[in-house]
């Protein structure tokens, strides 16, 4: 074997590091990011805006509602972003949600950051519902918005009552927690309806990639092993007996 090691071209000792940076990055950065435990988003009535946010404005004691939103039975939870005016941890804030045979109630405690989040429970079916948040603290609360209303999906946002341009962002999560490597079987079936959407086979890319590390890994070490063992087995030069 070390004479193996010693022989090792400057192509195949390239091949190698090449191999032990891409561990390294695997273990640090990649299994993390799919062993995370974190919540599914299951819908996005209002996706966030790709070049202006509008910035929707609540103040103490004013109700803003997200109408016609489709909250599917899957979701659990719901999601914006936001910030207080003063840029202090945000005020304590009522959510509601209205929808057909289904109303849901929760509070979204404070010292929040710049997430709004909170679980309302999974409606029996698919509703049609209003999803509310009131301003309960002392401070203003600005919640980002998309401005678009070709991105808006038919959702009407008011304020207090009165209609507002635009809708605040809001995405529709599960309860549950599950890390992506968990739910990997449904994020192929997933990117399988979708094929040939653009970025929809995201996990596919990455199974790919993850199957291609592995290959070569394999491949290369098969070779290695392959490589030193017959060079092992061969005699050093000078063996066996000399000739009459």
């Amino acid at each position: 074997m070390r004479r193996f090691v010693d022989r090792l071209s400057p192509a195949a000792w390239m091949t190698l590091t090449a191999l032990l940076v891409l561990a390294v990055v695997t273990a640090k950065w990649l299994l993390p990011w799919l062993t995370r435990d974190e919540s599914v988003r299951v819908a996005t009535p209002v996706p966030p805006a790709l070049v202006q946010v509008a910035e929707v404005r609540v103040p103490p004691g004013q109700e803003l509602c997200v109408n016609n939103v489709v909250f599917p039975k899957e979701a659990a939870a719901i999601s914006m972003a936001g910030r207080t005016l003063d840029g202090k941890p945000g005020p304590a804030l009522t959510v509601t949600a209205d929808g057909e045979d289904w109303r849901a109630r929760s509070v979204i405690e404070p010292g929040w950051q710049t997430v709004l989040a909170t679980q309302l429970g999974r409606p029996p079916k698919d509703v049609l519902a209003a999803i509310c948040l009131t301003n309960t603290g002392r401070q203003t609360v600005i919640v980002n918005g998309n401005p678009d209303p070709a991105k808006l999906n038919g959702v009407q946002a008011t304020l207090d009552g009165k209609p507002i341009t635009g809708a605040p962002e809001l995405e529709l999560r599960e309860a549950e927690l599950r890390s992506r490597l968990a739910r990997a079987g449904f994020m192929i079936g997933r990117a399988a309806e979708l094929t040939w959407r653009p970025l929809a086979g995201w996990s596919v890319t990455v199974i790919a990639l993850l199957a291609l590390a592995l290959t070569l890994v394999v491949g290369v070490g098969a070779t290695a092993w392959s490589m030193a063992r017959d060079d092992d087995a061969a005699p050093e030069p000078g063996d066996g007996e000399n000739p009459a």
